[in-house]
Parts: C-alpha cells; structure tokens; sequence
C-alpha cells in the first residue's frame, strides 16, 4: 500500500483560477457561438446560389421552351397550310372533272338502251 502527498496548491484553488477558468470558459462558449452562426451563414449562401443558379437553368429552359412553342406554332401553321392548299387542289380537280364528264355524252345508258 502506498500512500500520495498532494501539495495544498494543487488541491486547493486560488481566487485568480476561478476567474481564468470562467473567462476560459466564456471565450469557448463565443467561439462555438459564433462558429455555429457562421456555418449557419454560409449554408444560407449556398442555398441561396444555388435558388439562383435553378432559376437561371430555369429562365434559360423557359427561353428554350418559348423557342420550341414557336417552332411548333410555325411548323403547325405550316402544315395546316399545306392541307389546305392540297383540298384546294382536290376540289379543283374534281370540278375539273365534273365539267369534263358534262361535255361528254354518258355513254353507258344510252348505250344499253338503245340495243
């Protein structure tokens, strides 16, 4: 068995430490603080770089989107000018015919009934 003399100085606090540890205590105490602010601070600004980097991909993916909806208005216009020009084209051709089926005698009726 062995027995330890701890010396009064180390067992016993003095005035001036309480003081020391508290404003070491403190100063700790701030500085988490405040780091925590700050982390807090730079996620807010990654957040928001990254609400403005979507909406600029957004306002350029409109923009494209616009471009798109007015190849599409075009190319629809377009096409129902065409369709329309091709029954123009049909109802002529068919009036065409029409006139030159009335210029000649119809030839199957007659035909049969005079046999």
């Amino acid at each position: 068995m062995s027995l330890l003399e701890v010396s009064s100085s180390l067992a016993q606090g003095s005035a001036a430490e309480k003081q020391q540890i508290d404003s070491m205590l403190k100063r700790e105490s701030n500085r988490e603080r405040n780091l925590f602010v700050r982390s807090q601070d730079l996620a807010r600004k990654a957040r928001r770089a990254e609400q403005q980097a979507s909406d600029a991909v957004s306002k350029e993916a409109g923009g494209k989107e616009d471009e798109m909806e007015e190849t599409l208005r075009r190319v629809d216009a377009e096409f129902l000018a065409m369709i329309k020009e091709a029954e123009e084209d049909d109802e002529k051709e068919g009036m065409e015919e029409d006139d030159e089926e009335e210029g000649k005698p119809q030839g199957g009726a007659a035909s049969g009934a005079g046999r």
